[in-house]
């Protein structure tokens, strides 16, 4: 598998967007994410269809943003009002109105309530999926090694 490099980020809204280039025998392709909270969209572009990137940005943005605003409206449909940026959001107020390491407290303390609601396959899924093995490997841990504290 080639490795992803992370090319830029950065906010539309409320959307993280992000652009990773990709390695290929060819040179390489684009991969173009956009998330907040659980919402996630993502679309592989290779080099050449990425041609005026400034138009295929602002189109996927947009597509993203529609999306996500549709996904808020069937979270409210189901009777959920919030996503996971409220939880972020009130560890940060918390770290902000009292002493800052409160919020990563909470943060840490929120993972730990969400990984014991979580199934064995929903933990595994979790520890397999890109971004945590990404995240893992920037702060020197082997994604692949045996948990332990």
């Amino acid at each position: 598998m080639n490795k992803q490099v992370l090319d830029r980020s950065y906010k539309s809204g409320d959307l993280t967007i992000e652009i990773h280039r990709i390695p290929t025998q060819h040179g390489y392709r684009l991969s173009v994410s956009a998330w907040c909270g659980e919402f996630f969209k993502k679309k592989d572009v290779s080099r050449h269809e990425f041609g005026d990137g400034v138009k295929v940005l602002h189109d996927f943005e947009a597509a993203a943003a529609l999306e996500y605003q549709e996904h808020l409206v069937q979270m409210r449909e189901r009777g959920v009002d919030h996503d996971v940026e409220r939880y972020i959001d009130a560890a940060l107020q918390h770290g902000e109105d009292s002493e800052p390491d409160h919020e990563v407290g909470d943060l840490q303390d929120y993972l730990r309530v969400m990984w014991d609601l979580l199934t064995p396959e929903q933990q595994s899924q979790f520890a397999r999926d890109e971004r945590v093995v990404e995240l893992l490997e920037s702060g020197g841990f082997d994604a692949g090694a045996s948990p332990g504290r």
